[in-house]
C-alpha cells in the first residue's frame, strides 16, 4: 500500500480556532459599545437629576421671596415704622435638612426682600425683589 500524506487545505488550517477568535473579538467590541452607551446613559441621568434639584431649589427661593414680600406688607400694616426683619426657615419646613433665609429691608419708599435657599449649602440660590412703597 501506498502511504499517502495529505496536506491540509487552506480552509481547514486553524478553522474552528479562527472562528472562535473572530466571535470573541466581535463579542468584546459589542460589550465595549454597550458599556459606553450605559456610561452615557448614567451620565445623562445624573445630570438631569442635578438640574431638577437646582430648579427645585431656585423655585423654592422664588416662593420664599414672594412670601417675604407678603410678610413685609403684613408687618408694615401692623407697624408703619417697620424697617428690617430676618426670617429664618428651619429644617423640615420645606425640606428635611435644608434651611432658608429671608431678609427684609425697608429704606424710605423702597423695600428689598432677599430670599436664599438652601442656606446650608455652599452656593444657595438667591432671589431679590425690590418694591416701591406708596
Amino acid at each position: 500500500m501506498m502511504d499517502v500524506h495529505r496536506t491540509p487545505s487552506k480552509r481547514t488550517i486553524g478553522g474552528p480556532n479562527r472562528r472562535r477568535a473572530a466571535v470573541t473579538v466581535l463579542v468584546l467590541v459589542v460589550l465595549v459599545m454597550m458599556s459606553a452607551l450605559l456610561a452615557e446613559f448614567v451620565h445623562r441621568v445624573v445630570n438631569d437629576r442635578r438640574q431638577m434639584r437646582q430648579e427645585f431649589e431656585h423655585q423654592q427661593a422664588e416662593y420664599l421671596a414672594i412670601a417675604g414680600v407678603e410678610r413685609m406688607f403684613r408687618l408694615r400694616e401692623a407697624s408703619p415704622e417697620f424697617e428690617n426683619s430676618t426670617w429664618t426657615i428651619a429644617p423640615g419646613m420645606i425640606h428635611k435638612t435644608n434651611t432658608g433665609l429671608v431678609t427684609i429691608n425697608v429704606n424710605g419708599d423702597k423695600a428689598t426682600v432677599v430670599a436664599q435657599y438652601p442656606t446650608n449649602h455652599a452656593l444657595p440660590k438667591r432671589v431679590t425683589r425690590t418694591i416701591r412703597l406708596k
